[in-house]
């Protein structure tokens, strides 16, 4: 089912030829999971095709783009909503090769303010040669400082990791 979403991500970027709808399907997955129980609603086989479609117009009312639109409704009616994410995933990885960004995560302590969020993507594009995108998480387990997912590289600079890394020193020395 997660190649059949990102399938459909696939169809959607070449439909919207490779526009920047981000935000729009940011917004789809947050009516999708800011109403308690819609997805299991769409997803139901109680209810009729046209009838899920139906509340999933209401649902998205704020989804301005036809294409994304028409696909929420078809994916509604088919019951396949709980497809969105991967659907998401598949035209974002397009979109950010289309224009060479790579996209990564920040785990941290506490959230991240833009401008940390900022300096952090600058650092990491100096060093990769890329335009960086990065998603701050909470990890409350790290103790202080942050960890950085990119691609296949991670840079550990928590205190959790320094423990670590001085603790496999120690236990080589010993």
């Amino acid at each position: 089912m997660a190649d059949l979403g990102k399938s459909y991500g696939e169809a959607l970027f070449l439909l919207e030829e490779g526009k920047d709808i981000e935000e729009e399907l940011r917004l789809a997955l947050a009516a999708l999971r800011g109403v308690p129980g819609l997805e299991a609603v769409l997803m139901s086989p109680r209810i009729e095709g046209e009838e899920r479609a139906a509340l999933a117009r209401k649902a998205f009312h704020e989804v301005k783009d036809q294409h994304l639109l028409s696909l929420l409704l078809l994916l509604s009616k088919k019951r396949k909503i709980s497809l969105l994410p991967k659907v998401c995933e598949g035209y974002l990885l397009l979109l950010d090769k289309k224009n060479g960004t790579e996209r990564g995560i920040v785990h941290s302590v506490r959230p991240l303010s833009a401008e940390e969020i900022r300096r952090l993507e600058k650092a990491l594009a100096c060093e990769k040669g890329t335009r960086v995108r990065l998603e701050n998480r909470i990890d409350e387990s790290l103790i202080g400082g942050v960890s950085v997912t990119l691609g296949d590289r991670h840079y550990d600079g928590s205190i959790k990791g320094r423990a670590r890394s001085l603790r496999e020193a120690l236990m080589k020395g010993a």
